[in-house]
């Protein structure tokens, strides 16, 4: 008995001493202090290992939105062109064949050539609209046009015989083109370059040289102080007019040589054949006035306006007769009859003014003459007709300084030079 008691007693004892650790509080902060130091270590040791993974996760993330934005703008771009690589072909049925549209083959119906002063002006008429290509040779002497789908509706005209920029026009077929090469005198240059686009489809060139000098077939009229110019070479419509064009060669020919009367001949047989050949009348018309053939001039030239109506030489011819007949106001009335402009007819209004002068109509002769001087200063003729406009007007200052500026552009004929000088002498500007 008394060994169990001593038992309890021991085991008491055993309890109580194990009690009082715990009870005993001031080894608790202590206790704490060492479990937080250790969750520091623990966190500590494993930190950088826990930023590279967050800093591999942010890359990862980054990667993929770059190629999420990458592939979105791939598979829209794919969206745009996928109807267009998968449109169908369309369908051809037997009543649906599909029609090959040839392009239309233009005829070079017209071609003439006209000079005025040192101006030459090529005109090349067409059936239908047709686009062209011009280039220059290096040296500028050759210019080539190249006319798409064109074909030549009759002969080409030789120009060897004419005193225009141009000395000769060289025609050949290139792949369905006509190429018209455009052979130029020294220093000419290409001044403007015109398509009209309704009927008559007309492209015109316009050539300026200071080599041309008057044609064999100029008939010079110092009286009326006008140039004739005008010169005219016309393609004939068809290739049986060939024999016109023949004639026509034969007459310059023999103009050159001084035999009017044959020459007449050449072309009254020419324009048998061939009446609307613009160029033959135009130079039989100067023969004729040259001649003092007054009333077969007026003739030829209202036989060929009932043809062509609308030439411009052929007007400015019949006018010159009126005012060689002494038909001033007729004259007049002849010019009035179309309206071309200045660029494109300077000796028209020359005319014109020259007319206006003698009917006493000084200030309208000045302003022509005016107008014509500020497009070419050079121009010696007009210089005197206003000059002598001027005078007219009883404003002999301004009539004298025309008068100089007429002797130095030096073109006046050694008649005319003593015309002005004589001028000159009476105002006492000598």
């Amino acid at each position: 008995m008394s060994l169990i008691n001593d038992m309890l007693k021991d085991l008491e004892k055993n309890s109580k001493q194990k009690e009082t650790p715990l009870s005993d509080q001031s080894t608790l902060p202590n206790l704490k202090s060492v479990i937080e130091e250790e969750k520091l270590s623990y966190f500590a040791h494993y930190m950088p290992i826990v930023r590279i993974a967050a800093l591999i996760l942010l890359l990862l993330l980054l990667v993929v939105l770059t190629y999420f934005l990458i592939s979105k703008k791939t598979v829209h771009s794919l969206s745009v062109s996928v109807p267009i690589v998968s449109s169908p072909a369309p369908i051809t049925t037997p009543d649906q064949t599909p029609t090959i549209v040839q392009p239309t083959q233009v005829q070079l119906q017209e071609l003439s050539v006209e000079q005025a002063q040192q101006t030459t002006k090529l005109v090349l008429i067409f059936s239908d609209p047709v686009h062209y290509e011009l280039n220059m040779s290096d040296d500028h002497t050759v210019l080539s046009l190249r006319l798409n789908s064109t074909t030549l509706s009759g002969v080409m005209p030789d120009l060897k015989a004419l005193s225009t920029a141009i000395e000769s026009i060289q025609s050949n077929i290139d792949q369905q083109d006509l190429v018209l090469s455009i052979k130029l005198k020294p220093n000419t240059i290409v001044q403007t370059v015109d398509m009209t686009e309704t009927a008559p489809i007309q492209l015109s060139l316009l050539f300026n040289s200071a080599n041309v000098t008057a044609a064999a077939s100029e008939v010079s009229d110092e009286t009326s102080m006008v140039s004739t110019g005008g010169v005219e070479k016309q393609l004939l419509s068809n290739s049986s007019d060939a024999l016109a064009e023949k004639n026509y060669q034969d007459a310059l020919h023999l103009i050159s040589q001084d035999q009017i009367d044959l020459a007449i001949t050449k072309l009254e047989n020419g324009l048998s054949q061939a009446p609307n050949y613009v160029a033959a009348r135009t130079t039989l018309i100067k023969l004729l006035l040259k001649k003092g053939l007054i009333q077969e001039a007026l003739k030829s030239a209202n036989d060929g306006l009932a043809l062509t109506p609308d030439s411009i030489a052929l007007i400015q011819l019949k006018a010159r007769a009126q005012l060689q007949n002494n038909q001033l106001q007729d004259a007049l009335i002849t010019l009035h009859q179309i309206s071309p402009t200045l660029a494109d007819a300077p000796d028209y209004y020359a005319l014109m003014a020259n007319i206006q002068q003698r009917l006493g109509h000084a200030p309208i002769a000045a302003q022509l003459y005016a107008q014509l001087l500020e497009k070419w200063p050079n121009h010696a003729i007009w210089w005197v007709g206003l000059g002598a406009a001027l005078e007219s007007q009883h404003q002999p200052n301004a009539a004298a300084q025309a008068y100089h500026r007429a002797l130095t552009a030096g073109e006046l004929s050694p008649d005319l030079q003593a015309f002005v000088q004589m001028k000159l002498a009476k105002m006492g500007g000598g």
